[in-house]
This record gives structure tokens, C-alpha cells and sequence, in this order.
């Protein structure tokens, strides 16, 4: 993973520092070499904090900088394939990309098949958070879609609208609610693995190809 910049992505990490270091906790930014462990040297983590009985990497992405990423992927499985207290922190940043029109079905179809793939390894969390962060996107851009603010607003505050327009139905609203709950939980330490609900990630699958088909039927009228 390459070196992070941007304002807001330095701005939370150095954030994320302080409060690590305030708890007790050893941070070390942009670690290489032999500043990280034997299993995390194929990688390029923004920082990492250790203390006896937490060990941290933290990660601070956009978006669309998390889907189709391997990097990312890849990561979250060689961490939760070592455990020893390990485990991968993520701050979501603002997505900086122009409203689009979304994945076509062909990749969609490789987006949620990755998704299911990470999930059926029993790494349910990674598969979570990937799932989401396609999803979040599908939303961004069929708000966009109806003319709603995306870049002034949050995803929760879209998909009301989105919701109040009758453009997304409950069971989207319902997938999403349920993952940024079980996000929160992963973000706090409190689940990994396989104690994420995986039908969690089935449901988030299933709202994507919802909101792809009523973004397809917008522009077929």
C-alpha cells in the first residue's frame, strides 16, 4: 500500500495517534522494515500501536479506494489469520470520487462474488466491511442519481432520503442499519472473524443488486 496523503487522511491518523498513545500504547507511523512483525512486512500499514494485551493496525481509506482492493483484502486476512491480539482498525474517510453511474453487472457481480469469497474462508468481518463499502457507493451514486447533495451528505443522511423518495426499500435500509452496527463492533474490537453475523454480509449483497437494478431502470426511462 502506498505512503497515505491528503489532508483528512493525515489529519485522523495523527488523531488516532494521540489517542493511542494517550491510553499507554507504543504508535508507530508508516512502520517498515523491521519496525513490523514478520507477518505484516509484505505490507505497508499507516500505523500501528502495541501495548501487552492489544496489538493494532490501522488503516484510514475512502471508499472507493476499499472496493476491489486486494491490498486490503489481504491484510485483513493475514491479521486475522495470526491472531495473538492483533487486529485491523479502519477510519473511513469522505470519498473525494465524482458521482458515477456504478458498476455494470458484470462488475458487480465480481465485486459481491469477492465479498462471498472472503466470507466463506470464515474471515466474516473483512467480508463485511468490503461488502459495505460496495454498497455505500451503489448508494452515493444513486443518490446522485435522483439529485440529492452526496458530496454535503452522509451515506445514512442519503439513504433517508433516498428511502422517503421510495428509491431504496426497507430491506436495503435494514442490511445497512445491521452492517454499520457490526462495523462499529469491529472498529471497537468487540467481534472478529467469524463472530460477525454472515448473514450480515448476505444481506448486503442482496441490497446491492437492489439499488443496481433500480439505478439500471432510472436510466432505461
Amino acid at each position: 500500500m502506498a505512503r497515505m496523503k491528503g489532508d483528512d487522511r493525515l489529519r485522523s491518523l495523527r488523531a488516532a495517534a494521540r489517542e493511542y498513545r494517550r491510553q499507554g500504547y507504543t504508535v508507530v507511523e508508516h512502520p517498515s522494515g523491521d519496525q513490523l512483525p514478520p507477518f505484516l512486512r509484505a505490507f505497508s500499514p499507516a500505523l500501528i500501536a502495541t501495548r501487552d494485551d492489544d496489538k493494532v493496525v490501522l488503516e484510514a481509506k475512502r471508499r472507493e479506494e476499499l472496493i476491489g482492493s486486494n491490498e486490503f483484502v489481504a491484510l485483513a486476512t493475514a491479521i486475522a489469520q495470526h491472531g495473538n491480539n492483533w487486529r485491523l482498525e479502519l477510519i473511513h474517510l469522505a470519498s473525494r470520487r465524482p458521482a458515477a453511474v456504478g458498476p455494470d453487472k458484470a462488475n458487480l457481480d465480481r465485486l459481491v462474488a469477492r465479498s462471498l469469497a472472503v466470507r466463506d474462508t470464515g474471515l466474516q468481518d473483512a467480508a463485511l466491511l468490503y461488502a459495505l463499502s460496495v454498497l455505500e457507493e451503489l448508494i452515493r451514486d444513486i443518490g446522485a442519481q435522483h439529485r440529492i447533495k452526496v458530496s454535503q451528505l452522509s451515506t445514512r443522511a442519503i439513504v433517508r432520503d433516498l428511502a422517503f423518495l421510495g428509491v431504496v426499500g426497507e430491506d436495503t435500509v435494514e442490511a445497512l442499519d445491521r452492517a454499520w452496527e457490526q462495523r462499529e463492533r469491529i472498529m471497537r474490537g468487540e467481534t472478529m472473524g467469524a463472530s460477525v453475523d454472515s448473514d450480515a454480509v448476505a444481506a448486503l449483497v442482496a441490497a446491492c443488486r437492489d439499488v443496481q437494478g433500480a439505478m439500471q431502470q432510472l436510466e432505461a426511462a
